[in-house]
């Protein structure tokens, strides 16, 4: 794990080096800690991947994906900003031995002893307080990208308040994700995004998710809505305040360049994801064509057989080609062979669509010779010198990695 890659974004690596380094051994634990940790969050956000399990059913995978992972990533990166907000720990017992105590107490006075030290030591109050000293920039970035609104507004409005903006977010990540996560085993559906688009230097779209609704922030009978921009999620969000707390750790003033540099790294690596996926999504399907699967459930093999034959994807691959930086040797190989599997996958589209057109899907046809013409299709197609470059797309595309390791 390189601790700069995970932690040192959008930062050049001598001011790196010279920041950390410059911090006390405690601290530098610490971002230790914290950096291991968002490595893990990464992992399983990008390569976990619960259909390789043959004996996950179903409902269980949609359960995995919709409720466990999400809730479990949510729950990481918020004990990362746990870590970053916590002061050294310090016992009860221990604080009350350093006070000013010259008489017996009550039982009213000890109360009030503990809620100071609770304010002191607690994490919900330090939380508290991260939130609320978050640097200005990244206070407007996330005013202009969340709304916390009242059930019952009918609209999305500006943000009115901005300090109690961020004290409400503050809440709804600690109190609706984190605590039920942490002491209950208790979940949320929440879909986080394949891919995240409209960051760094793309223009944010104006269209609204609704991430939680109805949500109690206060332990009263109060409801609220928590809406995101739909080009980025709660998992992109914690990690870019995350990132900016580190910066603040570092000494490192944020700038509107160092936000945009910082949004365009967490972008980068989430589409490149996304079109490392795509393409393992196109091979599969190339792999299917020539492997005839005789041992399919009848009623599976004849809607396979009446059904049209699917485009191969590359729209994430697509969208790649215009962001990779040609400056950058390796980035400019990629972009080179990304176009060439663009352009192949284009070729292959070609014929997908014009057999499509010329042999559509009759319900009354035998399905058993419906699909033996697929087959022949397939067979032509994987004769192509097209379809035998697309297979080699993985040798080629080793490079990806490569780039993800270095993409800071």
């Amino acid at each position: 794990m390189d601790l700069e890659k995970i932690i040192g974004c959008g930062l050049d690596s001598l001011t790196f080096k010279k920041k950390y380094d410059d911090l006390s051994e405690e601290i530098r634990q610490k971002l230790d800690r914290v950096a291991k940790r968002l490595w893990v969050t990464q992992k399983l956000h990008y390569e976990v991947n619960v259909n390789q399990f043959s004996d996950t059913d179903l409902r269980d995978s949609y359960d995995f994906i919709l409720s466990e992972l999400p809730a479990l990533e949510i729950y990481l990166l918020c004990t990362c900003l746990d870590t970053m907000a916590g002061k050294s720990n310090v016992e009860f017992d221990k604080w009350l031995g350093d006070q000013e105590i010259t008489k017996s107490l009550e039982v009213k006075e000890i109360g009030c002893l503990y809620h100071k030290y609770k304010k002191e030591y607690g994490i919900g109050s330090n939380l508290r307080a991260l939130f609320e000293n978050l640097h200005p920039i990244v206070r407007k970035w996330l005013i202009d990208n969340l709304r916390i609104q009242r059930s019952t507004q009918k609209e999305i409005s500006e943000e009115a308040k901005p300090d109690k903006f961020l004290i409400r977010l503050y809440k709804y990540f600690y109190n609706i994700w984190r605590n039920p996560f942490t002491h209950s085993s208790a979940t949320r559906k929440y879909l986080t995004l394949a891919t995240i688009e409209g960051l760094g230097e793309f223009i944010p779209p104006k269209e609204w998710i609704c991430a939680s609704r109805d949500v109690d922030l206060n332990n009263n009978s109060q409801k609220w809505h928590i809406y995101h921009r739909n080009n980025i999620d709660l998992v992109f969000i914690l990690r870019l305040i995350i990132q900016s707390v580190i910066f603040q750790t570092l000494d490192i003033d944020i700038s509107e360049e160092l936000l945009h540099k910082t949004l365009g790294v967490f972008t980068k690596r989430h589409r490149l994801y996304a079109m490392l996926y795509e393409i393992r999504k196109t091979i599969q399907t190339l792999i299917s064509w020539a492997d005839e699967d005789d041992t399919l459930d009848l009623l599976l093999f004849i809607n396979m057989a009446h059904s049209i034959i699917r485009e191969l994807p590359a729209s994430d691959a697509l969208s790649m080609i215009e962001i990779f930086d040609e400056s950058n040797m390796l980035e400019k190989k990629l972009k080179q062979e990304t176009q060439k599997y663009v352009e192949n996958v284009k070729q292959i589209n070609l014929q997908i669509a014009e057999f499509n057109v010329n042999c559509p899907p009759n319900q009354n046809e035998n399905p058993r010779g419906r699909q033996q013409i697929k087959q022949h299709f397939y067979n032509v197609l994987i004769g192509t010198e097209t379809y035998k470059e697309l297979r080699e797309s993985p040798t080629r595309f080793v490079i990806i990695f490569q780039l993800l390791k270095n993409i800071c």
